[in-house]
């Protein structure tokens, strides 16, 4: 706001975390404004560090607007890139295209005991973090990998595959329509989506669940991968300033509606 002398909107999640909420996920707003389909069952899947989901179910044509539902998953990309961070002494911070993960073997016996995580098993409004799926368990997944003497590649393969799965498992308890059904399309975004051997195991997953069920990036929805996020902000410092509430008190728990960020700038 100095540098620029003009309003600036920041601070989104404490009015949510105030009335009660967890604070996340906030681009749902977005999500709901630029992917809802009448007549469809869309998801749109962010996977950054975390991955977030949002379910729109507007499977109903009569109905005004889409039932909403969102939480994060569980990890994205967090874990690779601690793993990458680790085993290259932190020369590469990422498993750029995946080529570690190709390269390796997945060992599903272990990635089985990581889904076991008791976050897998709570049901919605939910939202996790590094808290969770950071440095601590992720301590944990490595002294695993090294009992069963897995190679570095072997260990990207088998984190890509569990987080692939991970995601899956939440589609199959928590993203359903009232009728069972899954959703029909699923939109990535975020810098996951960039990952070819995450995207190939998340297309296998979820194939498993609903053979027919399409995943495609957002870019072919016209929005570039890593646009999404930023764009959802904007969104929501747009209703700030407009007065309009942000969250949707049904995805992040809140009491009620609220209006999200703080406005600092030249008066």
């Amino acid at each position: 706001a100095e540098a620029l002398r003009v309003p600036v909107v920041s601070n989104f999640r404490a009015a949510d975390l105030a009335a009660g909420g967890q604070g996340a996920p906030l681009a749902t707003l977005f999500h709901q404004v630029v992917f809802a389909r009448r007549g469809e069952f869309v998801a749109v899947n962010n996977l950054g560090g975390i991955s977030n989901v949002t379910a729109l179910d507007w499977s109903d044509r009569e109905a005004a607007g889409p039932q909403v539902l969102a939480f994060d998953t569980g990890p994205a990309n967090v874990l690779l890139d601690l793993a990458m961070r680790e085993l290259t002494a932190g020369r590469k911070a990422c498993d750029l295209d995946g080529r570690w993960a190709a390269r390796g073997w997945v060992k599903p016996e272990l990635a089985a005991r990581w889904l076991r995580h008791r976050y897998f098993t709570q049901a919605p409004p939910k939202s996790t973090g590094r808290e969770e799926f950071g440095e601590p368990f992720f301590c944990q997944v490595m002294a695993d990998c090294q009992r069963a003497k897995l190679s570095p590649p072997d260990i990207l393969a088998t984190l890509t595959w569990f987080t692939a799965r991970s995601i899956a498992l939440n589609y199959d308890r928590f993203v359903r329509s009232a009728a069972g059904t899954l959703p029909t399309r699923i939109i990535l975004c975020g810098g996951g989506a960039a990952n070819p051997i995450l995207r190939e195991h998340l297309d296998t997953a979820l194939a498993e669940l609903a053979p027919d069920l399409r995943v495609q990036s957002c870019e072919e929805h016209g929005w570039p991968r890593q646009a999404v996020e930023p764009a959802a902000f904007a969104l929501l410092a747009h209703f700030r300033l407009r007065g309009w509430p942000g969250n949707l008190p049904a995805t992040t728990g809140a009491a009620h509606p609220c209006l999200l960020g703080q406005i600092t700038g030249p008066s």
